[in-house]
């Protein structure tokens, strides 16, 4: 997550820290609040606004800040009571409202349910803001989680003010998706793999074995279920270890994943309509549930790669895995037209 803001505002009508530029360093709040004028205080600007999309345009919308844009008027007033400065700052129609004040010798700003304590420091016409800690409704948040940087520079005729905030948890996210997509495809084909070995055991031992459900005309509308649903498989086999799925494609391979899950609720709901589940197959039901969802988390980062690329398909290949796809593809495909054609064929016999 990174986020930059910057404005202009007068010298003149600047507020406490903007004037508050005396020393060339201190111990944080008391630089801030050094020599600040008493009263009320105003001061217009603009801002540039970077909570552009994400996990910084979440915590954006939640501090109340507008979207994002650049040349953003803002009204800054600031009013002391007592120990405390309350800031108001108007982006036209939207308002943010916080409180300063000084504690452990360290700027406090709180707004809403947040608390961010700054470190600052001046010298040479210019403040350096840097949040040290952050706490929401009281709580703690790990540093890892954001990092925020501010900087206060007086120049000619304005006061220009910087602002970044950067986690080093989301960064290093993306760093690693960008580096290494191939790496998270291939912990999702492992996953996938598996979940079609566990399905290929349900199917020969629960199905055709145990139960005999080609043979059960009571369970043709589960067999029709399951050929829908190994369709799907087809595909996601077939073209997952060959291919990645660039730009629009995303949405039709997520919705073919949503597909799978719709239809494997409706195989739920008959299943427990008509037959009665051995343990087993009630428990390898569950099973495959938490693989299915362990392999859309790991797919999910690249998904989002894709989405940026042209839309296409990319030929790929992750070796052995890709075969492995491709014959469980094969399978999948072959065990739906048998539930398929045993579907049809029950649909012509009269239930017993």
């Amino acid at each position: 997550m990174a986020q930059h803001s910057s404005s202009a505002i007068s010298p003149a009508a600047s507020p406490a820290p903007a004037t508050a530029l005396k020393g060339s360093s201190g111990p944080g709040a008391t630089v801030a609040h050094a020599c600040r004028p008493k009263g009320s205080r105003a001061a217009r600007g603009w801002l540039e606004i970077g909570f552009r999309r994400g996990v910084g345009a979440v915590f954006g919308r939640l501090l109340g800040l507008p979207p994002a844009g650049e040349n953003v008027p803002v009204e800054l007033t600031v009013t002391e009571h007592g120990v405390e400065e309350h800031w108001v700052r108007a982006f036209g129609a939207t308002t943010w409202q916080s409180v300063n004040c000084q504690a452990r010798g360290l700027l406090v700003e709180r707004t809403g349910p947040f608390e961010i304590a700054f470190n600052v420091s001046a010298g040479n016409e210019r403040m350096i803001f840097a949040s040290t800690h952050c706490r929401l409704f009281g709580c703690r948040i790990p540093q890892y989680l954001g990092v925020s940087r501010s900087s206060c520079d007086r120049c000619a005729d304005r006061l220009d003010y910087r602002h970044s905030a950067r986690s080093p948890a989301v960064r290093a996210a993306r760093a690693f998706t960008r580096a290494g997509c191939a790496s998270t495809v291939t912990a999702a084909l492992v996953a996938f793999i598996g979940l079609g070995e566990l399905g290929a055991f349900d199917t020969i031992v629960f199905h055709e074995l145990w139960t005999e459900l080609p043979r059960t005309p009571s369970a043709r509308r589960e067999l029709g279920l399951h050929a829908a649903r190994d369709g799907v498989y087809a595909i996601l086999f077939g073209s997952l270890g060959w291919f990645q799925w660039g730009g629009a494609l995303v949405w039709l391979l997520v919705a073919l994943l949503a597909i799978e899950i719709a239809i494997t609720l409706a195989d739920f709901l008959e299943e427990d309509r008509t037959r009665r589940l051995p343990a087993g197959e009630r428990a390898m039901h569950a099973l495959m549930g938490i693989v299915y969802g362990a392999f859309v988390v790991l797919l999910f980062p690249s998904l989002a790669i894709w989405l940026r690329q042209p839309t296409g398909f990319i030929v790929t290949s992750y070796g052995v895995l890709s075969w492995l796809t491709t014959a469980l593809a094969l399978g999948v495909l072959a065990s739906g037209v048998r539930d398929l054609v045993a579907a049809r064929h029950l649909g012509r016999r009269p239930a017993a």
